[in-house]
């Protein structure tokens, strides 16, 4: 097998310039195109069998054509000594690594918006992608500044093949940026673990650092809080990186809320969090109670007011002759205004109590009158709830309802955990629909089959 190194030539058409990096399963060179006269990249697997050969063949065949502004798409494909290679466009600004611990809160905004359109396009294909293994590593920025997802489409069994045929112990993805249901028993991926993984990335590119110490959402399974950024960045910022980061996979934000959110940001406009975990708006102050006056405070202020009005005419008024008669306050007028004390009359609604004769018992129905009388309907009050929570998109009050064994409850909070990747608990809320009578639940193992959860 031949040496890669600088200056050996790839199929008799790729010359190798300079080495950019590995990963777990290859090298990434920066080459020169001999028939195109032109820089490329090239990522070389290792050497496979046959059969490895032709499932990384298949794989190639499912992402060919994929076409979106953040997925660097490769160009070419083959292979070389048994090794598989692709060829991609030169991105010479690197990966988005090397900005990590300088970015700004713009750039940092432009990366979250373009990594999550990436994402949302590969997580809405009829047969949907999911990454395994974002990280700044694997976001590249092309000569625009646009970040450009790179290393996808890989699946968890060519990985698999791979990695038996390497004799590498090496799963898919980094523990650091790998969520805390990829430390399950059954640690399958599933959408929301790129979110957790993009999460990480953003606290990374923001702080230089690696939250939980690197060790990846293992630290969350055992009690690890959600870190935060400092006080240099914006509280919608944090917010969403938190948010990224919540341990339940059905409280994080998909890739297209978070397109929508931070698009929004870029382009100054105000932005609504619109997933589960995103803490509310705090409540506005309730104006201050209006003061409660006295009637005896109310008078002596209308007292001092008409003493005011008196002098200002005693002093102002123009004066006439020696004769003229002092003013003088009638008695009737300061009884109106200052009400004397009086005893406060007894509520008229408190009747005086009187001696009466004891009310004539009445006959109490017998037995069989009591069995006659027809029952009153008992109002089904969750049935209103659950009306009112669906309205309101209140699902953790949907959720309350179906623990509390409420049938109607389970179709919504198992569809509610289906759009939200969480297929275990959707599959046992429909579990309990079909077992309740509710046929619909046949609908969402169906859907939840069609998504490979049962591989």
């Amino acid at each position: 097998m031949a040496e890669l190194k600088s200056g050996t030539k790839v199929k008799d058409r790729y010359t190798l310039k300079e080495f950019k990096g590995s990963g777990s399963f290859g090298e990434v060179w920066l080459a020169h195109d001999e028939v195109l006269d032109s820089d490329v990249a090239v990522k070389i697997y290792i050497s496979l069998d046959p059969h490895g050969v032709e499932e990384f063949r298949s794989e190639y065949i499912t992402t060919h054509g994929i076409s979106h502004p953040n997925l660097l798409t490769t160009t070419y494909f083959d292979v070389w000594e048994h090794r598989p290679f692709l060829v991609m466009p030169y991105c010479a600004k690197g990966a988005s690594t090397s900005r990590a611990g300088e970015m700004d809160e713009y750039e940092l905004w432009q990366f979250i918006h373009d990594v999550a359109a990436g994402l949302g396009y590969l997580h809405g294909m009829p047969e949907p992608i999911i990454h395994q293994d974002i990280k700044p590593d694997n976001i590249l920025v092309d000569d625009s500044s646009r970040f450009l997802i790179t290393d996808f489409g890989i699946s968890k069994k060519v990985r698999s093949t791979m990695r038996k045929q390497s004799k590498r112990a090496v799963g898919a993805g980094a523990t650091a940026y790998m969520g805390p249901e990829r430390f399950d028993a059954d640690p399958s991926p599933v959408k929301a673990s790129d979110i957790w993984s993009l999460g990480v990335s953003i606290y990374e590119l923001a702080t230089g650092e690696l939250p939980f110490s690197g060790l990846g959402g293992g630290m969350q399974k055992n009690g690890a809080e959600i870190p935060s950024l400092g006080n240099k960045w914006s509280k919608d910022l944090n917010m969403v990186m938190q948010s990224c980061l919540a341990k339940e996979t059905w409280d994080r934000p998909t890739a297209r809320q978070l397109e929508l959110f931070s698009e929004a940001i870029l382009n100054g406009h105000p932005a609504s969090a619109t997933w589960h975990s995103a803490p509310a708006p705090s409540p506005a102050p309730e104006p201050p109670a209006p003061e409660e006056h006295s009637n005896s405070k109310r008078a002596w202020m209308a007292v001092g007011a008409i003493i005011v009005a008196l002098l200002f005419l005693i002093i102002v008024w123009p004066s006439g002759s020696d004769d003229d008669e002092p003013i003088i306050i009638p008695e009737s007028t300061v009884d109106s205004i200052v009400p004397t004390e009086k005893t406060p009359a007894e509520p008229a609604d408190i009747p005086q109590v009187q001696k009466q004769a004891a009310p004539k018992e009445e006959a109490k129905p017998t037995p069989a009158a009591k069995k006659d009388e027809p029952k009153a309907e008992k109002p089904d009050n969750n049935a209103a709830i659950l009306r009112e929570a669906l309205v309101a998109g209140d699902y953790q009050r949907i959720q309350q309802l179906a623990n509390q064994g409420y049938a109607p409850a389970y179709l919504p909070i198992a569809r509610f955990n289906l759009s939200n990747h969480n297929y275990k608990a959707a599959e046992n809320y429909a579990q309990k629909a079909i077992n309740a009578g509710l046929s619909d639940g046949n609908a969402i193992l169906q859907t939840l089959e069609s998504l490979g959860y049962y591989d």
